[in-house]
């Protein structure tokens, strides 16, 4: 069975996390438990989308 996931980060709090570098290990840790068979990024209505 295939699903999609949409995550929708806010834009100060996911910018924070760039900074400190834990937004990378975050995605990384979510990925690697998902496994997805593909990753998009981007942005929608002003927020970082996944």
């Amino acid at each position: 069975m295939r699903m999609l996931l949409k995550v929708q980060m806010d834009t100060q709090a996911s910018n924070e996390a760039i900074r400190q570098g834990t937004l990378q290990k975050t995605m990384e840790s979510a990925l690697s438990e998902l496994r997805p068979e593909a990753a998009y990024f981007g942005t929608e209505s002003g927020c970082r989308t996944a």
